[in-house]
């Protein structure tokens, strides 16, 4: 008897959480979240945006590889996110590999924009020589 009362109250602590899973934030637009690269001055630039309707923060995962030049670039005081309107957005921080080698990764974090815009844009500057990349999405 004592086993069927434990295994009731399991139940029923679970039965919520399988009745009223958790949902994790709906992107906006699945076709906004394709990657998008950019191969030129012998560094490939690779952005995949990470942002959704609910999230507090858009997040943009970048890798950067060469085997020509030191990716010592500050990527939050090199990256501007831009609107329809042409506001720009400067980023919170960057949350992956520090300056320096031939291959970098991680996330350029902003706050997000409320109401989502049309349209986004987040433009690089100089890295490789190169002194604008430009990687944009469509959010409609």
């Amino acid at each position: 008897m004592k086993y069927l009362f434990i295994i009731a109250v399991l139940i029923a602590a679970t039965v919520p959480l399988t009745l009223y899973p958790r949902r994790s934030a709906e992107p906006i637009d699945e076709r906004t979240l394709e990657p998008q690269a950019s191969d030129a001055g012998g560094v490939t630039i690779t952005v995949k945006p990470q942002i959704s309707k609910s999230a507090e923060f858009w997040n943009f995962e970048v890798t950067l590889s060469t085997h020509s030049v030191e990716l010592n670039e500050d990527l939050v005081s090199t990256s501007t996110l831009i609107d329809e309107n042409g506001k720009q957005y400067k980023p919170l921080s960057w949350q992956g590999d520090p300056p320096g080698g031939h291959h970098r990764g991680g996330v350029i974090r902003f706050n997000s924009i409320n109401p989502p815009p049309e349209r986004i844009e987040l433009q690089i500057k100089n890295i490789g020589g190169i002194p604008l990349r430009s990687f944009e999405w469509s959010l409609r």
